[in-house]
């Protein structure tokens, strides 16, 4: 059983999944790819590498959910199984029933804020 274990980064955080290339097939990757807009640029930003373009798209919309809902791990994975009917749509399972198992990610963090006040605003009438 061929496996790749891929990181996605950005920003400050990151993915990691487990791809079985036995599993995932080429037509299955082509699929989730031309589902979504834009796809010529991301497989062009990638240099053509079909796996890691896909996964781009899977980083984002995985980092994104755990970032906006606080998933877990298992949240992570879930909010692609279709199982239940609330899959993402335009992709497959992140499980490892189809290939790609998502296995670890350092979430989204955006810091502690800081207040800055704009000079004069404490005379600011309110409405």
């Amino acid at each position: 059983m061929p496996t790749r274990r891929i990181k996605m980064s950005a920003w400050d955080c990151a993915i990691t999944f487990v791809v079985d290339t036995d599993v995932l097939k080429q037509e299955e990757l082509l699929e989730m790819h031309t589902f979504w807009m834009n796809h010529e640029e991301r497989l062009e930003k990638f240099d053509g590498d079909l796996l890691y373009a896909v996964l781009s798209m899977v980083a984002h919309t995985a980092l994104y959910g755990q970032f906006v809902n606080d998933y877990n791990l298992r949240g992570v994975i879930e909010q692609f199984n279709w199982d239940d009917g609330e899959g993402i749509e335009g992709f497959c399972k992140m499980d490892g029933s189809h290939g790609v198992k998502i296995v670890s990610y350092e979430e989204l963090s955006i810091g502690d804020f800081t207040a800055v006040e704009s000079e004069g605003s404490k005379n600011l009438e309110v409405i």
